[in-house]
Formats: C-alpha cells, sequence, structure tokens
C-alpha cells in the first residue's frame, strides 16, 4: 500500500497570485495550501501570443524572456514551494486554445523558448502541462515536436486527455520512441468532467 506522504494530490490554479483584490490574502491563500495536502500546484492557464508572450490567463507573464506578471507573483509562488507544495507545473492551452500550441512552436526560436526559460529560472518548474483540446482536429506531429523541445530543457511534461484516447497513447509511444526509450511525458491528468471522455 502507497503511504500517504507517497500520493500526489494536484490542483489547477486559476490565475492564483493573480488578483486584484485577493481574498482571502495571499499569505492566507499560501498557508491554506501548503497545510492542505497539496503536493503539485498547476498554474492555468498560459496562453501563448502570437509573438511568443506568454499570459497567465489574460495577464501579461513573461515578454522577451523577462518576467512581467507583478504582484509578488514569483515570491508567492516560491513561498508556497517552501511552505510544502513540492511540484509546480505550467498548464498550457484550454477548451479551443489550438493557437496557443501553435503559437509555441512557431516562436520557440524567437521568444517561446527565452520566455518557458525565465519562468524556469523564477521558480522550480517541474513540467509543462499540455492542456490541449484541439477544435480544428489533433495534430500530432505538433505535440511530439513541442514535447521534444520542452524536454531538451531538462524539464518533463504531461498531457492532459479531454477526449481521444488512441491518439493520446500513440504519442506516448512515439514520444518515449523518440527520445531514445526515455519516457519525458511524466504522467497523464485525464479530464473527466465537463464532456471529457
Amino acid at each position: 500500500m502507497t503511504s500517504q506522504s507517497n500520493r500526489r494530490v494536484a490542483l489547477y490554479g486559476s490565475g492564483i497570485f493573480n488578483q486584484t483584490t485577493p481574498s482571502p490574502s495571499y499569505a492566507d491563500q499560501i498557508e491554506q495550501l501548503s497545510s492542505g495536502g497539496y503536493t503539485t500546484l498547476i498554474l492555468w492557464s498560459i496562453h501563448v501570443h502570437s509573438n511568443g508572450d506568454f499570459y497567465y490567463n489574460d495577464s501579461l507573464m513573461v515578454q522577451n524572456g523577462q518576467i512581467m506578471i507583478g504582484g509578488d507573483f514569483v515570491e508567492n509562488i516560491n513561498a508556497l514551494v517552501a511552505g510544502g507544495v513540492k511540484e509546480i507545473l505550467l498548464s498550457v492551452g484550454a477548451w479551443g486554445t489550438d493557437g496557443d500550441f501553435n503559437n509555441l512552436q512557431q516562436t520557440w526560436v524567437s521568444a517561446g523558448k527565452a520566455n518557458l526559460q525565465a519562468l524556469m529560472a523564477a521558480f522550480h518548474v517541474l513540467a509543462v502541462d499540455f492542456d490541449y483540446e484541439p477544435q480544428n482536429g489533433y495534430d500530432q506531429s505538433l505535440i511530439l515536436d513541442l514535447t521534444s523541445k520542452i524536454a531538451g530543457l531538462g524539464i518533463g511534461v504531461t498531457y492532459c486527455p479531454y477526449m481521444n484516447m488512441s491518439f493520446w497513447m500513440d504519442c506516448l509511444q512515439q514520444a518515449y520512441t523518440s527520445n531514445g526509450n526515455i519516457q519525458p511525458v511524466l504522467w497523464l491528468n485525464l479530464q473527466c468532467y465537463a464532456g471529457g471522455s
């Protein structure tokens, strides 16, 4: 039997530490999350614009390799990690946001890679979560290319399947094979709500 201390308990944090008037206060949020048994915080949702800028929901987060988000965001994330949350993931995408993945791929050299590295330098990033829910068809070459590029930076990837399990299982197999039989995908975050199947 797995002891409770070895279990992963993850929370998708929508806009966490990015409210104009936080309630409760950020200090209280950090205390609640640190003492709540969570091991993993997934920052949801990061969107990549056509110029490579990263937005945390609607707030500019990283631009030209520089952290732009204010409000002591980085300090709060680091305080949360110091308080006991062990893993921070960056969730890219959401329903109908195919463009985030295309934009990340197309701006990888000019901006995407540097913006991701800026976040990695600001706080420990375990992985990038692919919340890929395309409306215009699944693009396996896109997902595999980004999996390889992100793994090449020394961090992991998680896939967040909404549906189309055969697509994701094939991505897992091909990512494993193309990475020298080492799996860069750490785990799946299965969506079992709002139409996920």
